[in-house]
């Protein structure tokens, strides 16, 4: 196995409110998570493909679809997420347009936003 393979990739789920397809997940970001190593040493931050990974595999998850990204939208990184945080991902599908919206947030604070444009629904 490699590095990453044994390394902690995911964030503790704290809660989970959904209602059909529409979800939050209250994440608890630490600082022993495999995508900290070398990003920042000393001031650690989380790298963005991180956030694109954890909104497709928590959308999978949530919303019991095998999802394949083929493109990504209206992607903005607004602030950095430093651990420890707990930060909530909200997440929409939309099947008729086949995507997910997505956002890191904490209260009124928005750290990412992005749409993933599906293959299929």
């Amino acid at each position: 196995m490699t590095e990453w393979q044994n390394g902690k990739t995911m964030p503790e789920v704290v809660s989970v409110h959904q209602g059909g397809d529409d979800a939050t997940l209250t994440l608890k970001v630490t600082a022993d998570l495999f995508q900290f190593r070398g990003h920042f040493p000393g001031t650690p931050v989380l790298p963005g493909v991180a956030q694109l990974d954890w909104a497709a595999r928590f959308a999978e998850r949530q919303f019991g679809l095998a999802i394949e990204v083929s493109e990504i939208a209206q992607l903005k990184f607004r602030s950095v997420i430093m651990p420890p945080a707990d930060v909530a991902l909200e997440l929409k599908l939309d099947r008729e347009k086949a995507r997910v919206t997505f956002r890191f947030c904490q209260d009124d604070h928005i750290y990412s936003s992005g749409i993933l444009k599906l293959a299929a629904v």
